[in-house]
This record gives structure tokens, C-alpha cells and sequence, in this order.
């Protein structure tokens, strides 16, 4: 499963996947892991949660949210369309979805196939 993001703008991103995001003609999106409690929450709603989430908690090894990659930037530095949330800025996903205005938030949760 991979999740490729096309032509999106001022975006937040949270994420539990195994393979790495992939961005095209976007800008300003920014990403972060999914939290544990919104990974557990998903499980016992009955969501299609990776079987790698176990009960919830993360490792720290888990950091392919991260390691975007920009289809449209192809020099080694930083891309300047994407950046991480800072830990401090992140927010319940529950509260997130309901701003308004400002950056929209989507969390997605994959199960490979």
C-alpha cells in the first residue's frame, strides 16, 4: 500500500504506513506519525489498522511517515514543499479534523494487502 499525494496544498498528514509517502505538485504539506491512542481508537472501532500497530503504541523505528518523498524535487537537500509537525503543534486527530480554516488534517491507516 502506498499512499501519493497529487496536487494538494497546506495539508497535514498523519500517518502509520509501511512504505514511504510520496508527494507530486504540492506544496506546504506537512507531516506527522499517527498517535497511538487514534491507532488503538481505529482498532476497536473495528478500522483496517496495520497489524504492525499492535496496542496502539508506536516505535521509533516506525518513521516511514517521514521520509517523504518529492517526485518534483530531485536535488539531495530538503524538498521545500514538505516539512514534519513539530511534536508540540500536533493535535488529537478528533480535534484536528474539526478547525476551521487553516491547514486541513487527514490521517490515513493502511493495511497492506
Amino acid at each position: 500500500m502506498q499512499v501519493r499525494i497529487h496536487s494538494s496544498s497546506d495539508t497535514d498528514f498523519y500517518l502509520h504506513i509501511r512504505s514511504r509517502p510520496i508527494i507530486e505538485h504540492s506544496q506546504q504539506l506537512r507531516f506527522a506519525p499517527m498517535a497511538p491512542a487514534t491507532l488503538l481508537a481505529l482498532q476497536q472501532a473495528g478500522g483496517a489498522v496495520d497489524a504492525s500497530a499492535g496496542d496502539g503504541t508506536s516505535s521509533s523505528e516506525d518513521d516511514t511517515w517521514r521520509q517523504v518523498e518529492d517526485f518534483g524535487w530531485v536535488k539531495a537537500t530538503q524538498s521545500p514543499n514538505w516539512s514534519v509537525v513539530a511534536p508540540e503543534a500536533r493535535q488529537p486527530l478528533d480535534i484536528a479534523m474539526q478547525q476551521q480554516g487553516g491547514a486541513q488534517t487527514t490521517a490515513f491507516c493502511l493495511q497492506d494487502m
